[in-house]
């Protein structure tokens, strides 16, 4: 299918030089948030939000809240007298929307003691709160607050044993992103800057102001050669499309579509889809309405009405009014309200969750894993469909991902059950996970990679009132 190339000009040709991303908001910034139980899922209503320690809001009966950042970063606190309280820093860098689970009191945590030398600590305990990482040529990118001072971000290089490599201070609105040919960005509001280590000096190279790129940066799948192949979304986020962009013959396809394959038939029903309706492969049809009989082959049929009134057979009948070839006024409203109600009550029992997809080349060929319908296809190099295989997992997982090894090239998909998170390997030509490997002790880690076959996370107690960590093991 065919893209428009002048849509997407600009931004792709700006990516041929450099990468670039969204102006960004210099003023206040509205968050919203959800907060919800981590072992059951439910929202969680009532519970007291802060910002740098002042109360600003309270969860609604649906657990979603909304604050206004005006300063660059801020310390959010979210607590609930039956839950653990959770801490996290917020800048305006951050989603638009955040998910916070919270952990009830009640759970059994199995929380690990940190001294065993199959896991490696990379900072000091109540030192370093770290943000986010990257791992590019053995080396692990680290962007985080020196004791917790929000406004004094720092970028550490450290080497993947640990040893601090080097440092440097950054502004307040700093973050750091991975592009898929593993190049490591720092950018800030409207400036990008690709980083490399000199020594033990951190360089920051071709600066750039690139405003119109963002989408297709923050989207970026696979680039390969002049092929920059990412993925967009419609309005209602029904429907995620992988779009290769080549720059030598400026040509723009798309080259897969991806969707709720239980919900939608095809990819052009879900392209159309719009929040409200009722998506194709649950469309209740509208039932057939019977052309009503007439008195005279009512009598016909039945013998008993041969002698009876016009009025008493209506009254039989329970019908108001019949003339030939004219439904039933009453039956047909009956009909059509009964089935407007089955409609109304279906469309309430669905939920429509914006679907996940994500592409990756590997051995010669494309693989797209949907975390939606928890399912890979295979693409040939001309993105020909190969095949499509399910993944069977625990029927508990929920948050998949899909992780790729950039030193190996081997695919995983990270998931959680109540709370523990998993990392396994999968065969993506048979569709079948070779190993499993359970973050024991290490409850709700976060932003999970693997990089030469160890498993790299942050970690902090699920209690959140602690400083955030960086640990690997061992797959």
């Amino acid at each position: 299918m065919k893209a428009a190339w002048s849509k997407h000009r600009t931004a792709i040709l700006l990516l041929g030089m450099l990468l670039g991303l969204p102006a960004l908001a210099m003023a206040q910034k509205s968050i919203t948030g959800r907060l919800i139980d981590a072992e059951t899922r439910q929202p969680v209503q009532g519970a007291n939000i802060r910002l740098n320690k002042i109360p600003i809001t309270s969860s609604d009966s649906d657990g979603r809240f909304e604050v206004i950042l005006r300063s660059q970063t801020a310390i959010l606190l979210a607590s609930h007298v039956s839950y653990h309280a959770k801490e996290l820093i917020i800048s305006k860098q951050s989603p638009d929307s955040l998910i916070i689970q919270l952990v009830p009191k009640t759970m059994k945590l199995d929380e690990v003691l940190i001294t065993a030398q199959s896991h490696i600590r990379y900072f000091k305990p109540q030192s370093f709160y770290i943000h986010d990482y990257a791992i590019k040529d053995h080396r692990v990118w680290a962007i985080g607050y020196e004791n917790k001072n929000v406004l004094k971000p720092e970028l550490r290089v450290l080497g993947l044993s640990g040893e601090l490599l080097a440092k440097m201070k950054l502004k307040p609105d700093s973050r750091i992103f991975q592009d898929p040919t593993g190049t490591v960005l720092l950018f800030r509001q409207d400036s990008i800057y690709q980083l490399t280590l000199t020594g033990n000096k951190i360089q920051t190279e071709f600066p750039g102001t690139l405003a119109e790129t963002g989408d297709i940066l923050f989207n970026l799948q696979v680039m390969r050669g002049d092929t920059v192949i990412y993925r967009t979304f419609n309005p209602s986020h029904s429907i995620c499309e992988f779009l290769s962009a080549r720059l030598e013959t400026k040509t723009l396809d798309t080259v897969f579509a991806s969707f709720d394959r239980s919900l939608f038939k095809t990819a052009a029903s879900a392209r159309q889809y719009e929040h409200g309706q009722l998506p194709d492969r649950l469309a209740v049809p509208l039932p057939s309405i019977p052309k009503p009989k007439t008195i005279e082959e009512l009598r016909k049929d039945n013998p008993d009405y041969s002698n009876m009134s016009t009025k008493d057979i209506r009254n039989i009948e329970g019908i108001r009014n019949v003339s030939r070839g004219v439904p039933d006024k009453a039956t047909e409203a009956t009909l059509q309200s009964s089935t407007n109600f089955a409609v109304s009550a279906l469309n309430r029992t669905i939920i429509h969750k914006p679907v996940e997809a994500s592409l990756f080349f590997q051995n010669g060929q494309f693989t797209v894993f949907e975390a939606t319908n928890s399912m890979i296809w295979n693409l040939n190099s001309d993105f020909t469909v190969c095949n499509g295989l399910d993944i069977e997992l625990n029927n508990d997982a929920r948050e998949l991902k899909m992780a790729q090894d950039p030193a190996t090239g081997k695919l995983y998909i990270t998931y959680r059950v109540n709370g523990s998170p998993f990392v396994c390997e999968l065969d993506t030509i048979t569709g079948e996970v070779i190993q499993t490997r359970r973050l024991e002790g290490f409850p709700f880690a976060e932003k999970i990679r693997v990089y030469d076959n160890r498993i790299y996370f942050i970690y902090q107690a699920a209690t959140g009132q602690i400083f955030t960590n960086l640990f690997s093991i061992s797959i």
